[in-house]
């Protein structure tokens, strides 16, 4: 079994509640889940790569990934298995494809730059085989079927890692420009201020400068971290949406009390016998604050529904994905000065959610899932 896990942040204050959807123009969200995957101080490669998570892994501080955001991409643009996009094996199809692996690589070249001294060394392959890969890989297993050469030469991750001996960078990163004059420092600050007008939306706000009980340009979040087993389904891939009830008995709605989603992005590795190729979203409805003693009741309204190819998975499915709810919280510290990124720290675990595929929606607000 492949453990996963992917975060949706609550936010101290928020004025509405909100989510990424289609077509929409707000972009906090996502900009924010990539602000915080290039600033978490305690990633390593295997971390910043892969949403699995063995056991000694889960920890708060430890739950975004790239993949999670790769993953979420895949199912906005798809509009939830609705278009190419969201299918692994027809998504190449959709010009879209393109423009967003470009843009994954982009984010990994940034954080290459911030962090060139981490990389992998062995992992288990993937529970899904499709490619015959040996029980381990490293990062000089061949990558088939990626030739570098018409001699059938395969590429390896060691040999692809420095994007730029392959003869490309990006807008960010062109360290040799005169105006750094080889100064690695000053270069490592233009990313950073880079970073923080792009996707520090959070930090831009001026409140978050203010002095609070914590100190100057200080605040708390809160994280909710979805773990589940990628290939619970046989590998079919699975939306997990996460919702929060009201706070006044009211029925649960799904639609309206939407807050964040969860995409697995996977294919079952045979279909018919024939082997194939293998949101930061705000939380919270219209309370006040955040604080600790008004997070802990707030989490008992949250719930969690699953759909398959478009189509809300019945409970006993959804016991196979085996879900765990966790929430973490933290303290971030903001910077007026542009070449400081926020500082996460003090991440810790908080109760948590519980209940089974339901969530801890109180029964009183219960509502059967429709049957697939």
């Amino acid at each position: 079994m492949v453990n996963a896990s992917a975060p949706a942040v609550a936010q101290r204050k928020p004025r509405r509640r909100r989510t990424v959807k289609p077509g929409s123009t707000d972009h906090r969200s996502a900009a924010e889940i990539v602000y915080r995957l290039l600033t978490y101080p305690e990633l390593d490669y295997p971390d910043f790569a892969t949403t699995a998570r063995p056991p000694e892994r889960l920890q708060p501080d430890k739950e975004n990934s790239l993949e999670f955001i790769h993953n979420l991409i895949h199912n906005w643009t798809g509009c939830k298995y609705n278009g190419h996009m969201a299918d692994v094996p027809v998504a190449g199809f959709d010009p879209i494809f393109w423009l967003h692996y470009c843009n994954v690589d982009r984010l990994l070249a940034i954080w290459q730059e911030l962090n060139p001294n981490k990389w992998w060394t062995k992992v288990p392959r993937d529970q899904q085989d499709a490619a015959a890969l040996p029980e381990y890989i490293t990062p000089d297993t061949p990558l088939r079927p990626f030739h570098m050469d018409r001699s059938g030469t395969t590429w390896t991750s060691n040999v692809a890692r420095q994007f730029m001996h392959l003869g490309y960078t990006y807008p960010e990163l062109q360290p040799w420009s005169p105006e750094y004059k080889h100064n690695r420092e000053k270069y490592i600050k233009n990313i950073r201020s880079i970073i923080n007008e792009k996707y520090g939306i959070n930090r831009k706000h001026p409140k978050r400068l203010a002095t609070s009980q914590w100190g100057e340009g200080i605040e708390s979040n809160d994280t909710i971290s979805v773990r589940y087993s990628k290939f619970g389904l046989g590998g079919h891939p699975f939306n997990i949406s996460i919702h929060l009830a009201p706070g006044d008995l009211t029925l649960a709605d799904p639609e309206r009390d939407h807050v964040a989603d969860v995409y697995n992005f996977s294919s079952p590795s045979t279909v018919n016998g024939q082997q194939v190729c293998g949101k930061l979203c705000q939380v919270g409805g219209c309370e006040s604050s955040l604080e600790e003693e008004d997070v802990e009741p707030l989490l008992k309204r949250l719930y969690w529904r699953i759909t398959k190819y478009g189509v809300q998975v019945p409970r006993s499915e959804m016991e196979k994905i085996k879900i765990d709810v966790q929430v973490s919280r933290s303290h971030v510290k903001h910077y007026e000065d542009s070449e400081m990124t926020s500082r996460f720290r003090h991440f810790r675990f908080m109760p948590s959610p519980s209940g089974g595929p339901s969530g801890a929606l109180d029964p009183v607000l219960e509502v059967e899932p429709t049957a697939a």
